[in-house]
């Protein structure tokens, strides 16, 4: 499982996503089979099917590929909006949910040796070590991820997780020696730019309001004046104490004298300079350390998809299914004890005495009852969107992962690639649109200049060698080293595919994920 908040990364967060990780020289890679499992073998089935169903089924997948990964993005962050008290619940539960998956397919294989006996005794009576200490460092990533995704706007979570590309080109290369082309340095860079220029605004502050609406009583009237944009909204909120029941009740309307209508006792909120906002400038001091959180949850990833290869090498035939289970099982083991310091990190902090009642009220407000009604963060919304938001994410997460395996069965890891860079621009400005929570994300220039620099360092690194071979001349392509550069990126797309299939860990992912479990 991994967040795709981490869509380029290997290995992420609390979901199971498969993640193509970079591509490295070949014969510096360390290689390891990965059984995909294919009724009746799968030569057997490449043989019977023809080129034109091959050609079509590769055609759906991808189409079906980006508008669910898209779709997974989204819900990544909108499954966060009415679960927002209740992260550690929500790491939890997305991770456990891949326990009962995978133990679902586990379990009949190994019984009765089904898909040519995909997971064999040998398998099942392999050193567990190994995988635990994939589980901590997912672990790691996945709590990283999923509190930052409370916290962050949802365009940030599409494009700080591509800092993926650089700190694992510096890990591969430091642990493992492994070597990139020139090109791929040059898109690495070129993201880091973007990543940049899309912060810049968060360090800044020059997107952010002059004025700001505050409630008197921020306990029991925050989430009522938050919510507005305007001098005059933000007056018209009064209290009405003339109700039958004598419990008071808001009366909004507009108003003419509001300025002396701010000494009124009835009057509920007060319209202040952004700067003397004690909640606005927390606010605006958490989006940074939570970007700076979601770049560095790349490094536990990064160091589990190097561990994987480590612990992996040679000619493992491992079931990928298989994987998962035993990582999600310690991710969980992990996650459930590291959730105690975890809690403190929350708005408001959850101090380790209070995180069992959190988890229960986070497992009510997962079935739509809530249980805090006072201060700036309600469960208001559990009822009805908590259930819909998490499940419709968990749905397109598993659909998301098939698709992968799918795309790479019928195609090669660079479609996979063309899928997963498409999907950042749309993940991106979907939050844009008017029907998201909040009347979507506005957008400013410099959220456009940052996703086209980003979008352009991912086309370099992934695509920049092929884009090269064709631009270039026939002669300069068979004669000198883009012959031999064109050549060694065809023998590790080869090694990808196999290797893709065995980075298995939500972000996802993603995934990822975007996007516990992840590939």
């Amino acid at each position: 499982m991994t967040d795709p908040l981490a869509q380029s990364c290997c290995t992420t967060g609390p979901y199971l996503e498969l993640e193509p990780c970079p591509v490295r020289d070949a014969g510096t890679t360390r290689k390891r089979k990965l059984k995909l499992p294919t009724e009746g073998g799968e030569h057997g089935e490449s043989s019977s099917r023809s080129e034109h169903t091959r050609t079509r089924n590769l055609v759906v997948s991808f189409l079906l590929m980006i508008a669910i990964g898209s779709g997974n993005k989204v819900f990544q962050k909108l499954q966060t909006i009415p679960m927002q008290n209740y992260p550690n619940f929500l790491n939890l539960w997305t991770t456990f949910m891949y326990i009962p998956f995978s133990l679902a397919y586990i379990l009949p294989v190994s019984r009765f040796g089904l898909f040519d006996n995909a997971i064999t005794a040998e398998h099942l009576s392999m050193p567990k070590a190994p995988f635990a200490i994939m589980g901590l460092l997912d672990s790691l990533a996945g709590i990283m991820q999923t509190f930052a995704a409370v916290y962050l706007p949802g365009p940030l979570l599409v494009l700080l997780p591509q800092a993926a590309i650089p700190i694992s080109m510096a890990l591969s290369k430091r642990v493992l020696h492994e070597r990139y082309k020139c090109l791929q340095y040059v898109g690495a860079a070129v993201v880091m730019a973007g990543i940049l220029v899309v912060l810049e605004p968060v360090i800044t502050q020059r997107h952010a309001p002059s004025y700001v609406c505050a409630a008197f009583d921020e306990e029991q009237y925050c989430t009522t004046c938050q919510t507005e944009t305007t001098e005059d909204a933000c007056l018209s909120h009064r209290i009405d104490d003339t109700d039958d029941g004598g419990v008071p009740t808001f009366l909004k309307g507009s108003i003419s004298n509001s300025t002396n209508d701010m000494d009124d006792e009835d009057v509920v909120c007060h319209w202040i300079p952004a700067n003397e906002s004690a909640s606005h400038m927390a606010n605006a001091v958490s989006t940074l350390i939570w970007s700076l959180v979601v770049i560095l949850s790349c490094v536990p990833m990064t160091l589990s998809s190097v561990y994987k290869e480590i612990a992996l090498g040679g000619e493992t035939d491992l079931d990928p299914i298989l994987l998962n289970g035993y990582i999600a099982g310690f991710q969980f083991l992990f996650s459930l004890v590291l959730s105690v310091p975890a809690g403190m990190a929350s708005s408001p902090p959850v101090y380790p005495s209070e995180v069992p009642l959190n988890l229960w009220n986070g497992l009510k407000c997962y079935a739509g009852i809530g249980s805090i009604f006072t201060g700036c963060h309600t469960d208001e919304m559990c009822a009805g969107l908590a259930p819909l938001f998490v499940n419709v994410y968990l749905l397109l997460n598993v659909l998301y992962n098939i698709l992968i395996i799918y795309i790479l069965k019928y195609g090669s890891s660079n479609v996979l690639w063309l899928a997963l860079t498409i999907m950042v621009p749309i993940g991106n400005l979907a939050f844009s649109l008017p029907f998201m929570p909040g009347g979507g994300a506005e957008i400013h220039p410099s959220d456009i200049i940052g996703l086209l620099v980003i979008l352009s360092g991912l086309v370099l690194y992934r695509f920049g060698t092929a884009i090269v071979e064709i631009l270039l001349p026939a002669t300069w392509i068979s004669s000198g080293s883009l012959a031999s550069s064109s050549s060694s990126l065809r023998d590790d797309e080869n090694d990808l595919t196999e290797n893709l299939l065995g980075d298995v860990h939500d972000n996802p992912e993603s995934s990822a994920g975007d996007d516990g479990v992840s590939v």
